[in-house]
């Protein structure tokens, strides 16, 4: 069996999507360079590869669960033995009348993990722990200088516009906390490098002092980065009123999640570990559902606006950490927490809210209507026809699948291709006329020279913070300048006389 989970291989596109090498994402995330090939050339997962093969459609098997959730909010769950005959009755309402294998109802489970999910979810042990107790951990990743997908404006005469994406490819990555009644906890942030340096910082940094920051070779997460956030931001961070009282964390199946460091340090604080199915982190994870895509927009948003109003300016670290505060602060609110919360259904717990998600293949009639009917696939290319398109190049893409290339009306492309043309020439001379000066000031305030330096912290704690920056900054003020290389020169040594033979 591989050692790797399909999240663990959406990470890894999501990053080769971004700009990493294939080879490196590999690296990285210890899947074979053949495997993300393949998935980037539109393989399937195993599980879909192997729907054919199963005797109940996808169809059927979303109407079963469905009706698995509703007997459940009856309080009048099913018994294995009750879904195995179950199972039977279909089939053999379709004609198929073999008997099953001894492992169908696993197998039904395992493909469908939030049954079993929700099951441990109520727990009498779980459901006792108050919305203040209760916690979603995950990790977010951005490059540091990544921009947002958009319809971009240039000249109709070039075919292909090409956006330059401002700063470093840098991959940093985020640890971030959310509890069920709307609080958060303070970041993490992973940078790429050996140590934490003071030159990352602004010169006013009071606004991150709560936050935390280390760095990894490569800028991910780690088993010893995962075991400091549990002992150095969410132990003490959690601490309820009451010591007695339990605390609930619900994470991914990461490999730092599980050590048995890890798991130890829970079970000696009293902390419930809850672990998510595979596959499922888009429709079970309060960060992923109400959180992250909306960091993620803001975030790309701030620095495409800062690309637009200081096209000069590199984005670097501290760019990036001004970028990050404000997505934060747009995306992370009590109201998109509580939001997220309620749509996985672990609190209020409620089975049908994921199982109704739009991210689900649902089935698209009631269970009782099922027939014999072999039901129809879209191709590939009607199911793209049928999204909204992401990047404006995209509506060029659809026309050729609509219209044959000499039924095109020329009128039609050449409008297109001037206002394309327009709205250009206008943002340039927005950007000349009314940020020129704003443009020279910001360059001025983050290209100021800054000196290099590794910033110590307590070599009992794992994670630098902003009162460490400071210190090292104080150091730097308070030593004495070196000798200079002027001062150890005089003006007869650089005078040379010269002598003509008459």
């Amino acid at each position: 069996m591989p050692n790797y989970t399909e999240d663990d291989i959406q990470n890894a596109l999501s990053a080769v999507r971004s700009g990493l090498s294939v080879r490196k994402a590999a690296a990285q995330s210890g899947i074979p360079r053949t495997t993300i090939q393949d998935r980037m050339s539109g393989s399937h997962t195993r599980i879909d590869a192997y729907e054919p093969r199963q005797r109940l459609s996808q169809k059927d098997e979303s109407a079963l669960v469905t009706w698995i959730v509703a007997q459940s909010s009856l309080n009048v769950p099913i018994t294995h033995r009750q879904l195995y005959l179950f199972v039977s009755y279909i089939l053999a309402k379709g004609g198929d009348h073999r008997p099953l294998g001894k492992n169908r109802v696993k197998g039904f489970i395992r493909r469908h993990p939030e049954i079993s999910f929700f099951s441990r979810v109520q727990l009498p042990a779980v459901q006792g722990i108050p919305a203040r107790n209760q916690y979603n951990m995950d990790e977010t990743g951005v490059h540091e200088g990544q921009g947002t997908n958009s319809l971009i404006i240039g000249s109709a005469e070039i075919r292909v516009i090409i956006r330059k994406q401002p700063g470093s490819r840098s991959w940093t990555t985020i640890i971030e906390c959310i509890s069920a009644d709307g609080r958060t906890l303070s970041p993490l942030v992973i940078f790429k490098g050996a140590s934490v340096q003071q030159q990352w910082f602004p010169d006013k940094c009071d606004k991150y002092h709560k936050w935390h920051f280390t760095t990894s070779p490569n800028g991910w997460t780690s088993d010893e980065i995962g075991l400091a956030w549990l002992r150095e931001v969410f132990i003490p961070e959690t601490a309820p009123t009451n010591p007695k009282e339990p605390r609930l964390l619900i994470v991914d199946g990461h490999g730092s999640h599980t050590t048995d460091d890890f798991m130890l340090e829970c079970f000696k604080n009293k902390i419930y570990l809850l672990f998510l199915p595979e596959h499922s982190s888009h429709v079970l994870q309060p960060l992923d559902v109400g959180v992250f895509s909306s960091v993620k927009a803001s975030y790309r948003t701030s620095i495409m606006d800062l690309q637009l109003s200081t096209p000069l300016l590199s984005i670097n670290k501290i760019t990036f950490l001004d970028c990050y505060d404000k997505a934060r602060n747009t995306g992370i609110t009590k109201g998109n927490i509580l939001s997220g919360w309620r749509a996985t259904g672990i609190y209020p717990t409620n089975m049908s809210r994921p199982l109704l998600s739009k991210s689900l293949k649902s089935a698209t009639q009631p269970l009782k209507e099922i027939t014999q009917e072999t039901p129809q696939m879209c191709t590939k290319q009607q199911n793209d026809l049928l999204q909204t398109p992401q990047r404006g190049s995209q509506i060029f893409d659809y026309i050729p699948q609509l219209l044959r290339p000499k039924d095109i009306d020329p009128t039609a492309r050449q409008l297109f291709r001037k206002i394309r043309k327009g709205i250009d020439d206008k943002n340039m001379q927005l950007v000349e006329a009314e940020q020129k000066i704003q443009s020279l000031q910001r360059q001025i305030d983050h290209q100021k020279p800054r000196k290099k330096r590794k910033v110590i912290h307590d070599p009992n704690r794992k994670f630098a913070n902003i009162k460490d920056v400071e210190k090292t900054r104080q150091r730097l003020q308070r030593r004495p300048p070196g000798p200079s290389i002027a001062d150890g020169v005089n003006f007869e040594s650089l005078c040379n006389e010269w002598k003509l033979d008459s």
